[in-house]
């Protein structure tokens, strides 16, 4: 009886230490913490990237001065470059002109909250002036915003014919300025500055006219958000990059994020969205909003396990997705090799016959292609490659940004991309851009 129960007890107390271990488990797992960081605007580098937008140019010279304008106005341009887009449609939506609605459609396109704008001029934009003459392409940017050429930089080209303007098309080589605007905040004009890139050609776009062609300069935005904090006795970084605005806009509009570790160089899968997860080192964060006010980020931060779901290498891909997306762990290849491509991507179509030849010279490799295609249509000219090239693997076919889908899930952002699950599941590969696949097959001694 004594036995029985000294049993009883011990089975009792060892019950109370399950239920507790279990709770202490699962109140762990939800255990939660909120940073605030502050951000720090800094220029870009090659880690981050960025892409070149073309300027559009008049003959419409407004209150600027400089030279040119003055002394050769018949072949001089002024271009703007919109820095407070929010502030700058609100105001072109109130004056009287023939593009009021134009403005005023942008403004309930994306959104936007006029009652903390005001109607008074601001400088929301930088003027950039061209001037053609004499086998020569002259490139002026107002960086201090005091509508006057004349105490700027210039920047000067020869232009007897396209290729030599093509030699500068690579803005890595151009000089970065940093320039001064305004932006309003809560009714406040405020003194902000970008770093800005001035590109005097690129081949990549196309303009319907040859004077257009001749003036065309793309700009791009050099700068991004910086910022550190700690987390679970290691230290982050976090940056911030604008997608289509400038700056820290309220609720993270436009904004995209990466965290990695300090001691790490930023990872270029990493790029997340506002209140999208990501796990790393057994933490999950989510940026839930940002501050334009005090430049801050904050950031939600949870415990987790190795297990969980992710998308760089040493992850797992659950079953669920697997099944959902038909991608056959269990055959008899010893690497399963997943790529991601599309028909509008110039990159993707040159990387096929690397992939042919991967194909035909590698018996333990199996390769799933998924189309990821902007517009329904674009599925039609994705299976009209295939067909053209005679390709034999698994094809699958898919709509940029739909929900659940694999391109989607794996948080996949450049193209061609290339993702190798073994047979749990578990990613042991991946790699972005031309050249991925030679790092692919050094990696696994492929043919």
């Amino acid at each position: 009886m004594a036995e029985e129960l000294f049993s009883c007890k011990s089975l009792f107390f060892r019950s109370i230490l399950s239920i507790c271990f279990a709770f202490f488990q699962f109140s762990d797992l939800f255990s939660q913490e909120k940073i605030s960081v502050k951000l720090e605007k800094k220029q870009m580098n090659d880690e981050i990237g960025g892409v070149s937008t073309p300027l559009i140019f008049s003959k419409n010279f407004e209150d600027f001065k400089g030279l040119f304008i003055l002394t050769e106005p018949d072949s001089t341009w002024l271009g703007k470059i919109v820095l407070d887009r929010e502030q700058f449609w609100y105001g072109k939506a109130m004056e009287e002109n023939p593009k009021e609605n134009y403005f005023k459609n942008r403004i309930m396109q994306y959104k936007i909250d006029t009652t903390n704008l005001i109607l008074s001029k601001t400088k929301s934009f930088i003027g950039v002036l061209v001037n053609l003459k004499n086998n020569k392409k002259t490139i002026i940017m107002d960086t201090n915003n005091n509508h006057d050429f004349s105490d700027d930089f210039e920047y000067i080209y020869p232009f007897k014919s396209y290729d030599n303007l093509i030699s500068f098309q690579n803005y890595k080589e151009q000089l970065t300025q940093k320039v001064y605007f305004e932006r309003v905040i809560n009714k406040e004009k405020l003194l902000k500055f970008e770093f800005i890139q001035l590109i005097p050609f690129s081949i990549d776009y196309n303009f319907p006219t040859e004077i257009e062609k001749r003036i065309s300069v793309h700009w791009k935005l050099n700068s991004y958000y910086s910022g550190k904090f700690t987390s679970g006795n290691l230290d982050w970084k976090i940056a911030a990059n604008n997608l289509n605005s400038i700056g820290l806009l309220p609720k993270c509009n436009d904004l995209i994020f990466n965290i990695s570790r300090e001691d790490l160089k930023l990872n270029q899968y990493n790029w997340i969205e506002c209140n999208q997860k990501i796990k790393l080192s057994n933490k999950l964060f989510l940026i839930d909003s940002t501050s334009s006010v005090s430049d801050e980020v904050y950031i939600q931060v949870f415990n987790t396990n190795k297990s969980d779901f992710g998308w760089n290498v040493d992850d797992f891909i659950p079953d669920k997705v697997i099944e959902t997306n038909s991608l056959n762990l269990k055959s008899d290849k010893k690497i399963l090799l997943v790529v991601f491509w599309g028909s509008w991507c110039g990159p993707c179509i040159k990387e096929i016959p690397e992939l042919i030849n991967l194909n035909m010279n590698n018996p333990n490799l199996k390769i799933i292609s998924i189309a990821c295609e902007k517009k329904p249509e674009g599925i039609d000219a994705a299976k009209k490659i295939v067909s053209d090239y005679g390709l034999k693997w698994d094809q699958q076919y898919q709509i940029l940004e739909t929900k659940n889908k694999l391109q989607n899930l794996l948080n996949v952002n450049s193209f061609p991309t290339s993702i190798v699950l073994n047979h749990t599941g578990k990613i042991i590969f991946r790699d972005s851009g031309l050249g991925n696949i030679t790092k692919l097959k050094k990696k696994f001694n492929l043919n």
